[in-house]
């Protein structure tokens, strides 16, 4: 009966030094180690840039203050993006859907850089204008908006009061400053 128990031990030691000699070590050669960085950078990449095509824009007139207008665009894609334009490119429009002529729209403060979006997440930017006085130019019904220039435009009527309105733009110069995580 040792015998036999011996036996089992042998043939068990045996089984697990072959097992722990064919684990071995890790190679340590420099493509082993370039796929292992690589994988580890895999998870590190920046999402893909925000287009205009998936957030979800809204153009709301302040009621008070210095500030005339707030941009504010949502993320609404399934993926996180990344916001890399300065500000948004804008264009108020008319009645009839066309640009008013005859604007300059001038870069403002800066943003707060590349943001990332995660999904449902949001960025603001301000627009100063003149609102007042004798000499306006146009009423502005809506406002074409992209988040980064070439984009397709998206038109976003102005609110106020979570109405839809219209209003004077008076003077030929609209400020946008740059995008600020909301």
């Amino acid at each position: 009966m040792r015998a036999h128990t011996i036996g089992k031990t042998l043939l068990a030691t045996a089984v697990c030094a072959v097992s722990l000699s064919a684990c071995g070590s890790l190679p340590t050669d420099s493509s082993t180690s370039a796929q292992v960085d690589n994988a580890s950078n895999e998870d590190s990449t920046e999402p893909a840039p925000c287009t205009t095509e998936q957030v979800n824009p809204t153009f709301v007139l302040a009621t008070t203050g210095s500030v005339a207008g707030h941009v504010t665009i949502t993320n609404g894609g399934p993926e996180s993006c990344l916001l890399d334009s300065s500000r948004p490119t804008v264009e108020f429009t008319n009645r009839d859907a066309q640009p008013i002529e005859e604007v300059s729209y001038q870069p403002g403060n800066p943003g707060s850089g590349p943001i990332e979006l995660a999904p449902g997440e949001s960025a603001a930017a301000e627009l100063d204008w003149n609102d007042l006085g004798d000499n306006c130019v146009a009423r502005v019904w809506a406002m074409n908006m992209s988040v980064r220039p070439g984009d397709p435009a998206k038109s976003v009527d102005p609110l106020l009061n979570d109405k839809p309105w219209v209003f004077d733009l008076c003077g030929h110069e609209v400020t946008v400053h740059g995008w600020q995580k909301a």
